[in-house]
């Protein structure tokens, strides 16, 4: 059993290039862009936030934190 070169690492990876893209493939991408799309959107609201929240006194947080 080869692990380097052209042995079964060479063998596995023709196989996935063969295989054809399914439902179920792009509907993990979609997934997870998706993810991506609501947590960088919730990393931006926070961020808008935090300075506001700041300056009105209400955060117990520090200013270097936002």
């Amino acid at each position: 059993m080869k692990t380097r070169g052209h042995g079964i690492i060479s063998s596995v990876d023709n196989i996935i290039e063969t295989l054809p893209v399914t439902k179920t493939h792009i509907f993990i991408v979609v997934a997870a862009a998706l993810g991506f799309m609501f947590d960088s959107m919730d990393t931006y609201i926070v961020s808008y936030e935090c300075r506001r929240l700041l300056k009105s006194g209400i955060s117990i947080l520090s200013p270097t934190v936002c």
